[in-house]
């Protein structure tokens, strides 16, 4: 797969202006196989729409398991799954019951395409407003299969960086990955257990396959959402104790203990606030990425205040 890919790349309707070569021909369709999103050239750029597909398709196969892609293939065109293709199936997927191998790989397929179907969808009603319609149309389904494949990849040569704060787009393609990180296994026997609550059956219980794959991703999402915060109380507790201290033991020393702790109140607020400012100032002038945590904060709101309110608590406490 990756030699024909190199070899599509290679060839000169790949490209859009500026010739690629074979090195880089084969390093693109190498991380596009692999779903690595390592680049040495402009995806958008440097190749042609033709090009663009091609590590599309590569990047589609990769993400799928090429033996999934070449079974379900198999399975449209009407022939039989050998014996040896269920046993890699199931080695790829880990997945036990032999029989369910064609039920689980068209489950593969749908849930895929449904999933980025419904990814592009969202970030096409995003993008229509600033590309062109063609391009807005391509543009996301090229960044929805990516997103769900975890490839990488993107058609923009800044990659995603225009769209930091952007919540719809933010939004999408976190989802896109999430569930492309969620696993087949997991979402056919989540799917399996709706069908039978809809049908008012009783649902077989969760494997603990499953059961291990609801709650290491739900404490992955908590968990971050929490760092964020300890982290920001953290600081804000830090920078009002360090000022304090500083008052108290240093410049203060002489001053009178409620003038001392109107300073140090106001010195860790004018703390807090200049490192935000310089956070913000390097992200949006000398074109950085905004960190997760001031993503984060932008987006909840009240994290930022928090900050400033425990760095003045924290400050006052200190510095009486």
């Amino acid at each position: 797969m990756i030699l024909l890919g190199s070899l599509l790349l290679s060839l000169p309707i790949a490209h859009a202006a500026e010739p690629v070569s074979v090195l880089d021909a084969f390093f693109t369709a190498t991380s596009a196989t692999c779903v690595t999103g390592l680049t040495v050239v402009d995806t958008g750029t440097r190749f042609s729409p033709f090009g663009q597909a091609v590590v599309l398709g590569l990047i589609q196969v990769g993400g799928l398991g090429l033996m999934t892609f070449a079974v379900f293939v198999g399975i449209a065109l009407g022939g039989r799954v050998a014996f040896t293709e269920r046993m890699v199936i199931q080695e790829t997927m880990h997945h036990t019951p032999s029989a369910g191998v064609r039920r689980l790989v068209r489950h593969v397929l749908a849930f895929t395409l449904v999933s980025e179907a419904l990814g592009a969808l969202w970030l096409w009603l995003r993008l229509r407003d600033e590309l062109p319609a063609a391009t807005a149309v391509w543009s996301a389904v090229f960044h929805a299969v990516s997103a769900f494949c975890n490839a990488g990849f993107s058609l923009f040569p800044d990659n995603l960086v225009r769209f930091r704060g952007d919540l719809a787009v933010n939004l999408g393609i976190t989802g896109l990955i999430i569930l492309g990180g969620f696993g087949f296994l997991a979402s056919m026997e989540l799917r399996d257990q709706l069908v039978a609550r809809l049908r008012r059956l009783r649902p077989a219980q969760a494997t603990l396959h499953t059961r291990l794959v609801l709650a290491v991703t739900a404490a992955l999402l908590l968990g971050g959402i929490l760092a964020v915060t300890v982290g920001l109380v953290v600081v804000g507790g830090a920078t009002g104790w360090g000022v304090a201290t500083a008052l108290r033991f240093g410049a203060g020393v002489h001053l009178a203990p409620r003038r001392r702790v109107v300073a140090a109140v106001a010195f860790a607020l004018g703390a807090v606030a200049l490192g935000q400012a310089g956070i913000w100032q390097y992200a949006r002038i000398e074109g950085g990425v905004l960190p997760p945590l001031e993503y984060l904060a932008e987006v909840f709101g009240l994290l930022v205040p928090i900050q400033f309110a425990v760095a003045g608590i924290v400050a006052w406490l200190a510095a009486r």
